[in-house]
């Protein structure tokens, strides 16, 4: 399996943090973010890795280079505009043929990638995979509800009524997505994920599935966010690769 990681933000919410770094290389712990995913892929098999770049590019690709001293073999897209989540992957649409697993930069997380994949490639039918979780913070997310058969049948984006916050089931910015998600990315322009491409499958009857995990998912890309995950990594919250 060929993992995608999204690596092009330009990390605004983090203010000065990121004004001369780019968000995927701010250090948890001993390593950046983007260093940690890659280990966690290289444990799991996950060797082929495209990198989606755009905001100081070049650091990360110097950090990074072509991947071997972790082991794996990594390549770049860079983007020349913000296109969003989805925007992004439509330079891959013609050098993907199967299965993929796409991760945002700014996540730390320890899920199990292959229970993972395996979970996906049990729903044949599936055009997306969602790593879904109880979220702390319902009312600032965008929340989903699911089926018996862990099939999404509804998304709510938010901002949400007040008093009205339909569950707390939300989406962790871990996908498993089949090749034909991308027939349903627009041709031109911005475009994201959970807001425009998962109601649009969603509206033409195609499947989408939630894969529930408490294991840790945590992204790190405001100050409060991360300063708990540079937390949660010294208390041995999250596992040490």
């Amino acid at each position: 399996m060929k993992a995608v990681i999204l690596a092009g933000g330009k990390g605004t919410r983090l203010g000065s943090l990121t004004a001369d770094i780019p968000k995927p290389l701010i250090a948890i712990g001993e390593k950046p973010v983007l260093e940690h995913q890659i280990l966690l892929l290289q444990k799991y098999g996950i060797t082929d890795i495209a990198l989606l770049v755009g905001h100081l590019a070049h650091d990360i690709e110097e950090y990074c280079g072509d991947g071997s001293r972790w082991g794996v073999s990594i390549s770049y897209e860079r983007e020349q505009e913000p296109l969003g989540t989805a925007g992004a992957l439509r330079v891959l649409e013609r050098k993907i043929k199967e299965d993929f697993l796409l991760l945002s930069g700014d996540v730390m997380t320890n899920i199990n990638v292959a229970r993972f994949a395996d979970f996906h490639s049990s729903k044949k039918e599936s055009v997306a995979t969602a790593a879904i979780r109880d979220t702390v913070t319902p009312l600032h997310s965008d929340l989903i509800q699911i089926d018996e058969q862990s099939r999404i049948t509804r998304i709510h984006l938010r901002p949400h009524p007040e008093g009205d916050i339909p569950g707390k089931l939300g989406i962790a910015s871990l996908y498993v997505l089949s090749p034909r998600f991308f027939n349903f990315i627009p041709a031109v322009g911005k475009c994201d994920i959970e807001k425009e491409v998962f109601p649009q499958i969603l509206r033409n009857g195609g499947a989408l599935y939630g894969y529930y995990t408490q294991e840790y998912i945590r992204d790190m890309g405001t100050p409060d966010r991360l300063m708990c995950v540079r937390a949660d990594y010294e208390n041995g919250v999250i596992y040490h690769i």
